[in-house]
C-alpha cells in the first residue's frame, strides 16, 4: 500500500515540498471506480504549521 512507503521515502522528514509518484492498480468498484494510474502526491502547507497532501492523477496506465 502506498501509505506504507511514506516513511521509507522520507515524507515526514521533508522541509521542502517534493512530490512522490505512486503507481496504482484499479479497484474494480462500481461505486467508487479507481483506474490503474500514476498519482503524484505533494505536500502543501496549511495553517498553524500543519501539512496536507495534494493528490494529482498524472497518467492513466
Amino acid at each position: 500500500m502506498a501509505e506504507d512507503r511514506l516513511a521509507d521515502d522520507g515524507w515526514f522528514e521533508r522541509t521542502e515540498p517534493a512530490g512522490i509518484s505512486i503507481p496504482t492498480l484499479g479497484n474494480g468498484s462500481v461505486e467508487m471506480r479507481i483506474l490503474p494510474s500514476i498519482l503524484e502526491w505533494e505536500q502543501i502547507g496549511l495553517a498553524e504549521g500543519r501539512v496536507g497532501r495534494l493528490v494529482t492523477t498524472v497518467a492513466f496506465a
